[in-house]
């Protein structure tokens, strides 16, 4: 079996691959300000202490840091872990979706609105919402082995 920190590190790649296309400094180009590998908000980033330029400005190493620290943000705000790919993706898209990962049909952006408009993309299924099951199809679409690999350590005599 492989370390988990190695399990979590390929599926942070295949996010950030999603995301960024692995480009630290890349900007979203529907216009949201979203920058960095996992395309960190602008507000999201204030929490921190950075503007966009400046993190823009980091190497993809120095931007890890932001990274990890964002994503053990979520787990403790949000008291959870992130067991599936799916729900790491969550936790960088929309972490309050979180909350309802037992409902796949959780909507997290709907027409008209704006941020549906940024991420219909994520739209699977094509019927103007973005749910959890969207995000679930397309991680599994794009990342098949990543999507198979849990990210919890099995218990004692299970499977992983």
């Amino acid at each position: 079996a492989l370390p988990l920190c190695f399990i979590v590190s390929r599926l942070l790649m295949a996010i950030m691959y999603s995301e960024s296309k692995l480009n630290a400094s890349a900007t979203n180009h529907k216009g949201s300000g979203a920058t960095g590998l996992i395309q960190f908000m602008p507000e999201t980033l204030k929490e921190f202490g950075i503007t966009t330029a400046q993190l823009q400005n980091l190497n993809h190493v120095e931007q890890l840091d932001f990274v990890k620290e964002y994503l053990e943000r979520v787990k403790k705000v949000r008291q959870t872990e992130f067991e599936t790919l799916t729900e790491l993706y969550l936790g960088v898209l929309y972490p309050k979706a979180l909350e309802y990962k037992t409902n796949p049909d959780f909507v997290l952006y709907a027409k008209p609105t704006i941020q549906y408009l940024s991420n219909r993309g994520l739209d699977f299924n094509k019927d103007g919402k973005v749910t959890i099951r969207d995000i679930d199809k397309r991680m599994k679409k794009l990342y098949s082995t990543a999507y198979k690999t849990m990210l919890q350590p099995s218990p004692k005599g299970g499977k992983n």
